[in-house]
């Protein structure tokens, strides 16, 4: 809620339905998901989100607003999370069957960190539906050895900046969801993020499939674009 880009964000409305639900209810329609936490900061004005998640029934765990990485690594030892699957709060496109993708993509290939939350040579992967998948055990190093200030605000830059040492692999990317470039993003930064996702999503429900919001982005003004975050 503490956005110094967009205050108070995720709380604001998507089709008359506030951000947070729209990702809690998209992560909840997780296949693979043995459970959906949300992890928010100890401060006064994130009590919205936990008072969201609770009407949802979603454990809420509350920690340091600086220390990200320390409210993952702890929710996830909290709840004896084997595998910890990363969805970034601002991403209410977030879809399920994409997160499911890469829980079973990471299941089968074991790599350090699986992806398909962002693009990256070889997979235009739209920003927005996706996760990122790694170890309870290696969150739990993250945790312990990862000393940085970004590293500590952004839980997986660690991996991302030592990527040499570790295999991080992108999940294959479905030719539907292809949009044929780098660089789409369907999350929300910035208010002007949320007025392209109003015109993209406009008359559909939160249980959209992915392919069905890219169908939408094809027809829209907003084909052709490359975002910058």
């Amino acid at each position: 809620m503490g956005s110094q880009r967009f205050p108070g964000k995720m709380m604001a409305p998507l089709n008359g339905i506030p951000l947070i639900d729209w990702v809690l209810r998209r992560c909840r329609a997780s296949g693979t998901a043995a459970e959906v936490v949300l992890a928010t900061t100890d401060l006064e004005q994130d009590d919205a989100l936990a008072a969201a998640a609770d009407k949802l029934d979603v454990p809420v765990f509350r920690g340091s607003s600086s220390d990200v990485l320390g409210r993952y690594a702890q929710a996830a030892a909290l709840h004896d999370a084997d595998i910890v699957v990363r969805i970034c709060a601002d991403r209410p496109l977030v879809a399920p069957e994409i997160i499911d993708q890469a829980v079973t993509f990471y299941q089968q290939q074991r790599p350090d960190l699986a992806f398909n939350h962002v693009s990256r040579p070889g997979a235009n992967w739209p920003r927005g539906f996706g996760a990122e998948v790694v170890s309870g055990e290696l969150m739990a190093w993250l945790h312990a050895n990862a000393t940085a200030a970004d590293h500590r605000e952004h839980v997986t830059l660690y991996l991302w900046d030592m990527e040499k040492d570790y295999r991080i692999v992108p999940a294959p990317l479905p030719p539907e969801l292809d949009p044929g470039y780098p660089g789409v993003a369907l999350d929300v930064d910035l208010p002007a993020h949320l007025d392209k996702l109003h015109a993209i999503c406009a008359g559909l429900e939160p249980d959209a499939s992915a392919a069905r919001i890219m169908a939408a982005w094809r027809v829209s003004r907003f084909a052709g674009q490359v975002d910058v975050a």
